[in-house]
């Protein structure tokens, strides 16, 4: 019975062979005809994307923002209780960070001002106290420290924030 099993497969595995390699050769043609366009005198065949490339793309806009992500979906999910609580989540630990790193600072615009990379007036170190108005100590409108407006107006091409 083995040998009557290994002789039909021994008729059958050419045929196999025969199928994947015209299979590899059609598939390797068409993908390559799709993206290229070629040229064989005056006839010119394929390039089916370059060809039609703007009607493509606002295919797969279309597809995308249509079929797979749906705006009822995205509301139901922004809606849910998972999400709201991850949500919530990110931002009270941002403002946790946020509100221990001011805690280091005497003022406002000390924190604003390290933050920008313009000095400050840290606990540990002081600094100069100019508040916004030029009076000394602590007359500006943020409390003085380093003044963050200054330092705006001295880098204008200078991202602060």
């Amino acid at each position: 019975m083995l040998q009557n099993i290994w002789a039909g497969f021994i008729d059958i595995f050419p045929g196999i062979l025969v199928g994947a390699w015209t299979g590899y050769i059609t598939n390797e043609i068409a993908l390559r005809m799709i993206f290229k366009e070629y040229r064989i005198g005056p006839l010119r065949f394929g390039g089916v994307i370059p060809k039609t490339r703007d009607k493509f793309t606002q295919g797969v806009i279309s597809l995308v923002g249509d079929e797979l992500i749906k705006p009822e979906i995205l509301q139901e999910k922004i809606a849910s209780d998972e999400f709201n609580n991850a949500a919530a989540g990110i931002l009270m630990d941002a403002a946790g960070r946020v509100l221990d790193a001011a805690g280091e600072y005497d003022s406002l615009n000390g924190f604003i001002g390290a933050v920008c990379g313009a000095g400050g007036d840290s606990a540990a170190g002081g600094g100069a106290e100019t508040g916004a108005a030029g009076g000394g100590g602590e007359t500006g409108a943020a409390g003085g420290g380093a003044d963050f407006w200054e330092a705006a107006r001295a880098a204008p091409g200078r991202r602060l924030l």
